[in-house]
């Protein structure tokens, strides 16, 4: 029997009431960088675009002269109008008729049923995110390495595990076109290797053989994700629809030092400085892995540059950071599990906001957040909770960032 429109209406406000402001507040800060990222709506048009003014270069109607000398001639400021797609993030509840229905009688009971459903979607969509951040927008979660003929993928040696959890759907695609590689589409993750870096697939779906040319995608979420600083931070990649390429537009690229090598302060202050003087922006924030921070730590050990408890800096949301005096403003250290291996970002967060047209919230239908799935040949006695959020990140400045690879002892 179908859950009447009361007991929808009791479920939906315990729903939104009890879970949806611990539900977003969770996932709002699940690191470091969400938790200092300015989140604003004023940018939003036409209800799926962030538009907004970004300079590429600077008037040159300035000049000295001599007593009446004619004056330099007007010049406008060269500005481009980014129009940037929002994109659309999901999360689904789902809870049984029955369990609806002792909503009405059991409240409580109803309530601890669906604690675990909540802290679920919660923990899945904060690693979701971290992902993200570090992604370029295409759903990539990494390169694999020689497979052939199996469900046992081979990934790239410097795959980030914990991007992979066990039940995932993941897509098999080729990393330049897109296109899915045989028995590709729609795989579960089974199991996982750590030390190997190896993912099982479902053995229903057939074997696979890929090779470095090939790459692990969340299923369905080929380039519908959240624009990440592999593809913020870059010198080449255009952006926001503007390409640093173009004849003009040359500020429009970000520092990128593809081969760091053994980490030094003075290297480090290099990349720092290198930035700054092009963009008049300090960074202040740095993000890397434990592997990374520990090579910067090292140094200051070796050095007897000891830190004490003033040398930590106290973040948004209840984070920590390793301060790091190099210039006129202080950056954080940031250790991210999630970041990618022998990477160190440089960041300045005044110049990187979140655009949201919606915050996480419970889609409402009909005034009910529980939406039936009773429908098809399908159909099951079951109802489904949708948590979305629309918003993309966004980039004022780009060369007031900057990237450095291959960073080892």
């Amino acid at each position: 029997m179908a859950v009447d429109s009361a007991t929808l209406a009791t479920a939906s406000g315990i729903l939104k009431e009890v879970y949806q402001p611990g539900i977003v507040s969770q996932i709002n800060i699940p690191n470091a960088f969400w938790a200092e990222i300015e989140k604003k709506t004023k940018d939003i048009i036409e209800g799926k675009y962030a538009v907004i003014a970004l300079r590429m270069g600077l008037s040159q109607a300035i000049g000295a002269r001599g007593e009446l000398g004619i004056l330099p001639t007007a010049q406008r400021t060269l500005v481009v109008q980014a129009k940037i797609p929002l994109k659309f993030l999901y999360g689904v509840i789902r809870a049984s008729g029955p369990l609806l229905e002792s909503a009405q009688s059991d409240r409580a009971s109803f309530i601890r049923a669906m604690r675990s459903e909540s802290e679920g979607i919660v923990d899945a969509m904060k690693l979701d995110l971290q992902r993200m951040l570090y992604g370029n927008g295409s759903g990539l979660q990494t390169a694999t390495g020689i497979t052939v003929a199996s469900t046992t993928i081979v990934l790239n040696a410097e795959a980030n595990m914990l991007y992979f959890e066990i039940g995932a759907l993941v897509d098999i695609r080729t990393m330049s076109t897109g296109a899915l590689v045989a028995n590709g589409a729609s795989r579960e993750v089974i199991g996982k290797d750590d030390v190997n870096k190896t993912i099982t697939l479902d053995a229903a779906g057939g074997v696979v053989t890929t090779s470095v040319l090939e790459g692990i995608y969340r299923a369905g979420n080929l380039n519908n994700e959240l624009n990440g600083l592999s593809n913020i931070v870059d010198d080449t990649l255009a952006l926001h629809g503007v390409d640093p390429a173009t004849a003009g537009y040359e500020r429009w690229k970000s520092r990128v030092n593809s081969s760091m090598g053994s980490l030094t302060l003075a290297k480090l202050q290099q990349e720092i400085d290198y930035t700054h003087d092009r963009s008049g922006e300090w960074v202040n924030f740095l993000y890397s892995n434990g592997d990374v921070r520990s090579l910067y730590l090292n140094i200051l050990t070796a050095t007897r540059q000891f830190w004490s408890q003033e040398s930590t800096k106290q973040l948004n949301g209840g984070f920590k950071g390793l301060a790091y005096t190099g210039g006129g403003e202080e950056a954080a250290w940031v250790k991210d599990p999630f970041a990618p291996a022998k990477t160190i970002y440089g960041l300045n967060m005044k110049h990187l906001f979140l655009d949201r047209l919606r915050d996480f919230e419970f889609v409402e239908v009909g005034g009910t957040t529980w939406l039936p799935d009773i429908y098809g040949a399908s159909a099951v006695d079951a109802y489904k909770a949708v948590l979305a959020m629309y918003g993309e990140i966004i980039c004022d400045k780009r060369n007031a960032h900057f990237k450095a690879l291959g960073v080892i002892a």
